[in-house]
């Protein structure tokens, strides 16, 4: 590719003419579209807007965050994940220019996205093609397009195909990094994979296969010290990252997780959904399913659960 110039030019217009629409369909979606017409999207954004006023990650049932509560009696900020608090303080930050807090969080997932397209023409030939799934399902532009907890582990996942991508292949193809660029981009691909893990529990099984990928290259490196260095330092920066995000949310949470959870679950649930509603009058149909009796057979006979699972894959 970089012996054709002209090859060169005619590719990236193409991807930048794609590029644009894509975004501009984001762009559309995200302003047209009312506000909760999405899935559990008034719960993510009431999440958000907690950090719009506030630094601090709060303790499970903070008076502070009641309005993130739904029916079932939990919040978002209840979990670990780290995207309200950048997207709280991206929608104060648009305040300043008059967006309101609601339509800002979406464009903090449209911003993510546009990162990401920018990061694209970074890549050299042929190496773009790792952002191709970006262009390829329009599931992908409907997470960007409103505001959920989806888009922000997704974008660094593909932050991480990124700097995988960007390294320049050394001339030992047994050394997995340039020896002037190994530790920072482990300690940056660390970052990322942390990230991850204080994003969204999905990922946890991408962190896996990460390190596995850089295991099997150690392997096939037939060099311990350097396959070494190159899984330990970005495992350190990993666990670091998620320590400290775990170790803080630990603190906050001083008493028994589990029982301050199921106290505020009782509180603040609806009437169906409280543990003593469950034991009054069985409770919401479809909650503690088999405690009442539901046998496993019966999710494919009665329930159509492949069916569902195989509908919501898709959206």
């Amino acid at each position: 590719m970089s012996g054709r110039p002209g090859a060169a030019l005619l590719q990236n217009a193409v991807l930048a003419a794609a590029a644009l629409l894509m975004l501009a369909v984001v762009c559309r979606m995200a302003q047209v579209s009312r506000i909760d017409a999405h899935p559990d999207e008034i719960h993510h954004i009431n999440a958000a807007g907690y950090f719009v006023d506030y630094w601090d990650f709060p303790p499970i049932g903070d008076e502070r965050t009641l309005q993130s509560y739904s029916n079932y009696g939990v919040s978002y900020l209840s979990q670990l994940d780290v995207v309200y608090f950048f997207a709280g303080k991206f929608a104060a930050a648009c305040s300043l220019f008059g967006v309101d807090r609601d339509h800002a969080l979406r464009w903090f997932n449209v911003f993510l996205l546009a990162v990401l397209l920018c990061l694209l023409f970074t890549l050299p030939g042929w190496r773009k093609i790792v952002f191709l799934p970006l262009f390829c399902s329009p599931q992908i532009w409907y997470v960007f397009s409103y505001f959920n907890g989806d888009a922000f582990p997704l974008f660094l996942a593909f932050l991480l195909v990124w700097l995988f991508a960007r390294q320049t292949v050394p001339a030992d193809p047994k050394r997995l990094f340039p020896p002037d660029a190994a530790a920072r981009r482990a300690i940056w691909m660390g970052l990322v994979v942390g990230g991850l893990l204080i994003s969204k529990q999905n990922y946890y099984v991408l962190a896996a296969f990460f390190f596995s990928f850089l295991v099997l290259i150690a392997i096939q490196g037939k060099k311990p010290g350097l396959g070494a260095k190159n899984i330990l330092l970005p495992l350190a920066v990993c666990i670091a990252l998620f320590g400290l995000r775990y170790g803080y949310h630990a603190y906050v949470n001083c008493r028994p997780e589990a029982k301050v959870r199921a106290e505020v679950v009782e509180k603040l649930a609806s009437a169906h959904h409280k543990p003593s509603g469950e034991k009054r009058d069985g409770g919401f149909w479809g909650q503690s399913m088999r405690s009442k009796g539901l046998r496993f057979s019966e999710l494919f006979t009665e329930w159509n659960w492949e069916i569902w699972t195989f509908r919501t894959s898709f959206g």
